[in-house]
């Protein structure tokens, strides 16, 4: 897959699976929030939208794997669920 002469090394922990973990983690306190204060349910997810567009902004000036990790990863994980628990319930 690599070569020998290539000095990339792999992801220690690729994005896809940051994203799925970080929404898992995240779906419960966003459904508790969101049971408790239904007027939140928009708020959250206008707050989900704007930090999915902002991890993706910051995303492109990353120079380096742990930032991609965590703009694309957390950020974006965090965005997405955020936008998508408040439509579940």
């Amino acid at each position: 897959m690599y070569s020998k002469s290539s000095t990339s090394k792999p992801l220690p922990l690729s994005t896809s699976s940051t994203n799925n973990i970080s929404q898992q983690v995240n779906a419960p306190v966003v459904f508790a929030i969101v049971l408790r204060w239904p007027s939140l349910q928009r708020f959250c997810s206008v707050l989900g939208l704007s930090l999915l567009c902002l991890s993706l902004a910051c995303s492109s000036f990353a120079t380096t794997t742990n930032q991609l990790v965590a703009t694309q990863g957390v950020m974006y994980a965090i965005g997405g669920g955020l936008v998508y628990s408040p439509t579940v319930v």
